[in-house]
């Protein structure tokens, strides 16, 4: 008896695993947009001739980017904190550290579908229409998964700034919004609610507010949660914001 439960939770846990993988292919070219991001936050981008991150730079701290072929070295000189592997699309295949590695797959169209921390899958997204729709997370101390179901507003994504950004990798929002694990959506996030193993959905959601400048790029991105209306922010709690300035690309 207890095997067969053991199984089952075994087969449940597999099945929210792959319930995010890709159902529809965006085969579209993954064509740079006009802006790229100047700033986010604290961190200031610094940009070679050629269109690569040079530096990145957090109060006062700057990261230099040493590009050598499909490798890159994110550190102060020898003594680099993330060396990526890239592929011909400039998105990370495999990123490490002294403590941790990394392994990230793509579509044909550059959208991340699956990562993996030191050898163990932490998150899964599935694409439908050029937008993230959905993307698992696993608890790798409770040994559990869950799910994230997302709605879009009809305003495109300008600058391409990573609203969902794949929390469960662990590695920093920046390096997302750098460009280096693959394409966002082409629309804003409009909401985001979590559904656990057994496919019960929370009864509180994630909405998203966004200031805009004049080029309809976002200055300012805000998270609000609680039980929503459907309609409006109202009755929400504001959880967090993140500031962004931008430069022609």
């Amino acid at each position: 008896m207890k095997r067969s439960v053991y199984l089952i939770i075994l087969a449940s846990i597999a099945l929210l695993a792959t319930a995010c993988e890709p159902d529809d292919f965006d085969l579209g070219p993954a064509t740079k947009p006009d802006y790229r991001v100047k700033s986010f936050d604290g961190y200031s981008f610094a940009y070679n001739e050629n269109g690569t991150i040079a530096s990145v730079t957090l109060l006062g701290v700057r990261q230099d980017f040493t590009w050598n072929d499909k490798t890159l070295l994110i550190g102060k000189g020898d003594a680099a904190e993330y060396t990526l592997t890239l592929n011909k699309q400039g998105y990370a295949t495999k990123i490490e550290t002294s403590q941790h590695t990394w392994t990230i797959d793509y579509d044909k169209s550059g959208f991340l579908t699956k990562g993996s921390l030191d050898g163990v899958q932490v998150t899964g997204q599935t694409v439908s229409s050029s937008n993230i729709t959905c993307w698992t997370s696993y608890d790798r101390l409770k040994l559990d998964w869950r799910k994230n179901e997302a709605t879009y507003l009809p305003k495109v994504n300008v600058g391409w700034i990573r609203t969902h950004w794949a929390e469960a990798l662990g590695l920093e929002r920046w390096m997302f919004e750098a460009g280096f694990l693959g394409r966002a959506s082409a629309n804003l996030v409009e909401s985001s609610c979590w559904r656990d193993t057994e496919g019960a959905l929370d009864t509180n959601t994630s909405v998203y507010d966004y200031e805009y400048d004049v080029n309809g790029c976002v200055t300012k991105e805000l998270r609000y949660y609680g039980k929503w209306n459907e309609f409006d922010v109202e009755g929400l709690s504001l959880k967090e914001s993140h500031t962004f300035t931008w430069e022609k690309n």
